[in-house]
C-alpha cells in the first residue's frame, strides 16, 4: 500500500510528461486510491479557449500498488465507480 505523499510523486512525474507546467486542481480520495484532477497552470487560469487544454481527464492512482489509472474526461465518475468495484472484486493480498 502507498500513502498520499507517494502518490503526489507518481502523478507529478506522470502529468509532468503529459503537459507544461502542469498543476494538480484538486485531489478526491476513494477507498482504492486517489483521483487526481489536473491542468497546466496556463490553460487553468485561461479565458482564452486558444490557451485550454481539453481532454485531460482525472487519473487514479491506485492504493494498492501505485499503478496510474486515466479516466476519460467525460462522465469519468462511472469509469471510477467501475473500477471500485473491480477492485472490491480483486482485493489486494493481505499477506
Amino acid at each position: 500500500m502507498i500513502n498520499l505523499s507517494t502518490a503526489i510523486r507518481i502523478i507529478n512525474v506522470e502529468i509532468q510528461s503529459r503537459t507544461e507546467d502542469p498543476i494538480i486542481t484538486e485531489i478526491t480520495e476513494y477507498s482504492v486510491g486517489w483521483l487526481f484532477y489536473w491542468n497546466s497552470r496556463r490553460s487553468y487560469w485561461a479565458t482564452d479557449m486558444g490557451d485550454m487544454i481539453f481532454g485531460n481527464g482525472p487519473i487514479l492512482v491506485d492504493k494498492r500498488n501505485g499503478s496510474v489509472i486515466q479516466f476519460g474526461s467525460g462522465n469519468f465518475e462511472e469509469e471510477v465507480e467501475a473500477y471500485v468495484r473491480k477492485y472490491f472484486d480483486n482485493p489486494p493480498d493481505s499477506s
